[in-house]
């Protein structure tokens, strides 16, 4: 607070500059004039009692000073008007000095303030809902299956809501695609089918009309739906009459009840933003299925409960759940998470590391700028203690290179900001889209943003320039006057505090060097991992067959059997198949299955990932098969089909004997079990970095699903034959929507787009790290090397070797760099914890990293130094001594 104080008297007595001179003059004016009065009044004639009224008062001019440094701008006045003054001369003749300056602090600024504009939008700002704070998400868990934050039945839902006392309301919602038509082309649509508690939770009342309400959330009434504001806009022309009116979504008429405001969102957290809400009516069998989890339940605190408090009343209910029903609900409990936790939660760890990374730069460019003024500090010497000699004391003195160092971050700032502008796009773009941002498409420079980066000049300014300013004031003027040409007490401490700045600068670029080595290695490893099937020459498309045309069964069976054998009659084509969830596409089902004969355990249950296939999907995907056969049209005719199983599932059963002619209890089939008929290669479905899981095959016309995934291979570039297969699914049914028609290897692509997210920054940030230890390093050598022109001129007159020279620069220079590659390897194994869950295939200590990282480092000190002396040894003697 007195800091705080003492700067507003400052200002204040700056802006009031000309009233204070004014109040000074007329207080000195009336003192002299009382003096003078007594010396009259003591019989002194008026010329003389004046002049002793003077000679008794003092040094005007000095008291004057005296009232200023108590009542006007103090050291605010003297920075603006000595030290900006005199900083402004130097710029003006040490152009590049000042250059070299700017640029390094403009590279630090411009990746710390556009990584702090993506930072403050993902992790500062918060979810445009009313107290987001407040907000959780309840789950089911069970933790004996390893089974954590698992979607909420139905039953158990109804009665958290109904005996629950810690939230003001409970509303569930699940994930709902609906199929536009009569609209133009047919489109799909992600929407939400969620109870009417949900736009109370969030406070977000509708722009137009209104949002649904719980008489709505039954059967019959329940056909109204509410629409997003870019729905409304990009198809519906934004007319403000379109409430009532009606869409056909999914073949059945849906009544337009209200508009969500802009920018609105919900989930958050789905990739995809939300079109549609419409009510959530529970179906009378799900009603009574407590293993059907499917909603996601919401939540808002009441203001007085605490995130821990729900979580304890929360589990005394599922106790008691579980005690009612403990076929179903044994070792199932409930999780209570912040809902603010869960936005970008996977790309949080990321931002905040790439955010400190980005600081460190920040801190390498201030490191590298001090080096620049300790060096020119210590040429400057004789300068500062002429200053001193001549009245000028150590806060004015320290008030002067610090002026200097804030205008140079200010300029810094302005070329660090003007470059942010352009960088903060980039990085949006290649932001993996897999995390769902809320606005990520208006992330850019804000006010916030430009705020950070004046704070951040301000501190980089008085961190680079406190010490150089503190080492410079410290003078014995005696010593500094009368050196010529060694180096006085001053100057060695001058060469202390610069050593230990590039120890500094040295120990932050190793560190990210080496943790952009062990990204780099990591990437690397995992696009040359085998996922187990082939992406190239594959076409994937998603249908959804969730019309009333398509309710029955066999309808979505007949329909995919007239499409492949049109599919495979086009050129190009060389086979068709379909699949339930596509492989590396984020999505998959797990599964519960026993042995045949096992009793089942609610506590102990095998868990499986399972997908539903059709046609020839593993020639289409050149999955191997290991033992038995695929599947077959025969296979149609059973009632509960066969299955495969991949060798994980069939090494963890039997890693003995074969798995052929085994028999499984699978979930979809609880009082039967179903024959294995073959073993398929394992495959990286869930990710490329990930190990591969025990996984069952089921036949399509067993088990339908409406939503499939095409699978097609071509003999060529699978983006030619879109527009075939587009017009012949068109031919059987015109009204299906097609949605993400793009070729395997691009979902494979997208897959690992947050490793190589890591992997594009910090391989620019390594570049920028390099650049400037090259710029600290050669413009501090260089400079210093300048200014002791005179004196290597003179060592090499006395008879100094070149390269005795050229070896004692280097020894002093390295002194710094081989500490600093020391604290950077210890720095970096402690970073490394961090990373290690980002890493795949590389350990956080990987040696080939740190000793590839301390080479690079030692060969750009050598070369930033090898230049300017190799320059400066080329001198001739008597030019240097005469000049």
């Amino acid at each position: 607070m007195f800091w705080l104080r003492l700067i507003y008297s400052r200002l204040y007595g700056l802006l009031r500059k000309n009233r204070i001179e004014q109040e000074m003059d007329d207080e000195m004016r009336f003192h002299l004039l009382m003096r003078t009065r007594e010396n009259i009044e003591r019989g002194m004639r008026p010329e003389e009692a004046e002049r002793e009224a003077r000679r008794r008062f003092g040094n005007v001019g000095y008291i004057k000073d005296l009232g200023r440094d108590i009542k006007g701008g103090g050291f605010i006045e003297i920075l603006l008007r000595d030290g900006l003054r005199q900083s402004l001369r130097m710029f003006k003749h040490e152009k590049q000095y000042a250059a070299a300056c700017i640029v390094a602090l403009s590279l630090g600024i411009t990746a710390s303030t556009a990584l702090f504009a993506i930072v403050y939008k993902v992790l500062i700002l918060p979810l445009p809902y009313k107290d987001a704070e407040r907000l959780v998400v309840v789950w089911e868990k069970n933790i004996k299956q390893g089974q954590n934050r698992q979607n909420v039945a139905p039953p158990t839902f109804l009665d958290w809501r109904a005996q629950q006392r810690v939230f003001i309301d409970m509303a569930a919602g699940e994930p709902w695609i609906a199929t536009l038509t009569e609209q133009g082309e047919p489109q799909e649509y992600w929407g939400l089918s969620s109870t009417a508690a949900l736009f109370s939770l969030l406070g977000v009342p509708a722009l137009l009309g209104r949002t649904f309400t719980s008489s709505e959330e039954v059967n019959g009434k329940d056909q109204v739906v509410v629409i997003s504001y870019d729905f409304w806009q990009s198809r519906l022309g934004g007319k403000s009459e379109v409430i009532g009116t009606h869409l056909k979504l999914d073949g059945a008429k849906y009544e337009i009840i209200g508009v969500m405001p802009r920018n609105f969102q919900f989930p958050p957290f789905w990739i995809t933003r939300t079109a549609f809400w419409r009510p959530l009516v529970f179906k009378p069998g799900v009603l009574s299925n407590r293993t059907y989890r499917r909603p996601r339940v919401f939540a808002r605190l009441k203001p007085d409960y605490t995130l821990s408090q729900a979580q304890s009343e929360i589990d005394v209910i599922a106790r008691n759940i579980e005690q009612r029903f403990p076929d179903s609900n044994s070792g199932w409990g409930a999780e209570v998470t912040s809902f603010s936790s869960l936005y970008a939660e996977e790309f949080r760890p990321t931002l905040k590391i790439l955010f400190a990374l980005s600081v460190c730069l920040l801190l390498m460019a201030c490191a590298n700028v001090a080096n620049l003024l300790l060096a020119r500090g210590t040429v400057r010497q004789k300068e500062l203690a002429v200053r001193a000699a001549l009245g000028a004391s150590r806060g004015r003195l320290i008030g002067l290179l610090l002026t200097e160092s804030l205008l140079l971050s200010l300029a810094g700032t302005v070329v660090g900001a003007v470059l942010s502008f352009w960088l903060v796009n980039p990085i949006v773009n290649i932001i993996p889209r897999a995390n769902p941002i809320v606005g990520l498409d208006e992330i850019g420079m804000n006010m916030t943003a430009l705020m950070f980066s004046i704070a951040a000049a301000v501190i980089t300014g008085i961190i680079f320039g406190m010490a150089p300013a503190i080492a410079g004031s410290k003078l014995n003027l005696q010593e500094i006057l009368q050196e010529n040409g060694r180096s006085s007490g001053a100057g060695a401490r001058m060469k202390k505090y610069r050593m230990g700045f590039v120890a500094a600068e040295t120990a932050l670029v190793m560190m990210l060097l080496s943790i952009s080595a062990l990204v780099i290695h990591s990437y690397w490893s995992l696009i040359k991992t085998d996922p187990g099937f082939q992406t190239k020459n594959i076409l994937t498309v998603r249908l959804s067959l969730n019309t009333m045309d398509y309710a029955q069964p066999y309808k979505r069976y007949t329909f995919y059997r007239d499409l492949f054998s049109r599919i495979k009659s086009l050129p190009g084509a060389v086979s068709a198949s379909a699949v339930s969830d596509l492989p590396l596409g984020g999505d998959w089902f797990d599964m519960s299955f026993r042995l045949e004969g096992e009793l089942p355990d609610p506590a102990r249950k095998r868990i499986a990932d399972t997908r539903i296939i059709d046609g020839d999907y593993f020639k289409t995907m050149s999955i191997p098969l290991r033992e038995g056969r695929t599947f077959t049209p025969q296979d149609n005719n059973y009632m509960r089909g066969p299955i495969i199983v991949n060798e994980a599932l069939a090494q963890q059963i039997w890693p003995n004997e074969s798995a052929l002619g085994k028999r499984l209890v699978v979930e979809t089939f609880p009082n039967y079990p179903v024959e294995i008929v073959g073993v398929v290669g394992n495959i990286r479905d869930r990710g490329v970095q990930l190990p591969s899981r025990p996984a069952i095959y089921q036949p399509y016309p067993i088990i339908s699903p409406s939503q499939m995934h095409l699978m097609i291979r071509t003999e060529q570039n699978p983006l030619l034959l879109a527009r075939a297969v587009r017009e012949q699914i068109w031919k059987i049914d015109r009204n299906l929507a097609l949605q993400d028609i793009v070729p395997l290897e691009t979902v494979a692509w997208k897959s690992v787009a947050q490793p190589r997210f890591m992997f594009l920054i910090l391989i620019s940030f390594a570049g920028v790290a390099v650049a400037l230890a090259c710029h600290g390093v050669y413009s501090v050598v260089n400079y210093v090397l300048t200014e002791r022109r005179q004196e290597m001129g003179i060592r090499i007159a006395l008879g100094a070797q070149r390269n005795d020279i050229l070896r004692t620069v280097v020894k002093s220079e390295f002194t710094g760099v081989i500490l600093g590659v020391f604290i950077g390897t210890a720095a970096s194994l402690a970073a490394g914890s961090f990373l290690k869950n980002m890493l795949y295939q590389v350990e956080p200590t990987d040696p080939l990293a740190f000793v590839m990282s301390a080479l690079l480092v030692l060969t750009i000190a050598i070369l930033a130094t090898y230049f300017p002396v190799r320059r400066v040894m080329k001198v001739d003697p008597l030019s240097a001594i005469h000049n």
